[in-house]
């Protein structure tokens, strides 16, 4: 959250770098649910 960044200071992701949190995720499902993502920011 953005108050948990500010109690550290900001996010301790470099620039170009994304963080991902998975959880209970089926990897297939996730792959293709990054894939797609990237496929609609790429255009």
């Amino acid at each position: 959250t953005a108050e948990r960044r500010g109690r550290w200071g900001g996010d301790a992701v470099p620039e170009g770098f994304i963080r991902l949190s998975v959880g209970a995720e089926d990897p297939d499902d996730l792959v293709a649910d990054l894939l797609r993502a990237l496929d609609e920011t790429a255009g």
